[in-house]
Parts: structure tokens; sequence; C-alpha cells
């Protein structure tokens, strides 16, 4: 250990998901609700002339011959291009049914999740720090 260093604190992460409720008081869904209503608010305030609604458009793209997603978003509609347009209550419906529609397979056999939000999915690490931020808050 350096001579600097009097402490090492090491922890367990998956501790972190497995611990995040899906259900109940506090559940990740209400966090994630809890925060896409303060943006849309924030967002209806400075732009109080739209149709306050969010644009999203996937780009399918090849790195090294690898399919890639990459996502775009705007806050008022495009003029040109395949973009979904997502309210308030369509996003936070589109959370909640990705939070309770979470299935892990291992082989042969399909698992649902139904402790915390799992490890693999993409948004996991997202989710954990806006999870963790509601307490900040």
């Amino acid at each position: 250990m350096p001579k600097n260093v009097s402490n090492i604190f090491v922890v367990d992460i998956t501790q972190c998901y497995e611990n995040i409720l899906i259900q109940g008081e506090h559940n990740s869904s209400d966090v994630i609700t809890f925060f896409i209503n303060n943006v849309y608010s924030q967002y209806y305030e400075q732009h109080n002339k739209s149709k306050h609604l969010l644009w999203i458009k996937i780009y399918l793209n090849k790195i090294n011959n690898v399919p890639s997603n990459t996502i775009g978003w705007a806050s008022t509609q495009p003029k040109y291009g395949d973009w979904i347009s997502l309210s308030k209550e369509r996003f936070i419906k589109l959370n909640i049914w990705l939070m309770n529609n979470c299935f892990v397979t291992l082989k042969y056999r399909v698992w649902k999740q139904v402790f915390g939000i799992p490890i693999g999915f993409s948004c996991s690490l997202l989710r954990c720090n806006i999870y963790f931020l509601f307490y900040e808050c």
C-alpha cells in the first residue's frame, strides 16, 4: 500500500444493482418517472411554444463490419428522416415496461429479472446512477 493511503474500501458493485427495488417504495420506475417529469417540466418552461415532444432517431452503423447503433435526439421536430416522437407519458411507459420485462438467458433456460436491475443491460449503469442521484436530490 502506498505511504499516503491509509484505507482501502472495496465494494462489490453487483450489490448496487441487485438492491435497487423494482416494486415497493422508491422503486426504480418511480425514480425514473420523477426525473422524467422534472426534465419535461424544465423543457416546458424553456420551450413553451413547442409541442413538448422529444424526438429520437436510431442510426444503424457498421464499425469495422460490426453492427453498432447510435441514437440521436432533438427537442424540435426534424424536417427529414425517420424520427420517433416521445411524449412524457410515452417515455414513462417505455421505461416502466423496460424495467418490468428484463429476461436473462443461460444456456437453454430463460429467467425473468425479479431482483434489481440487470447488470448486463446497456442502460443499467445510467439507471443505477439515476437511482442513487434521487437520494441526493
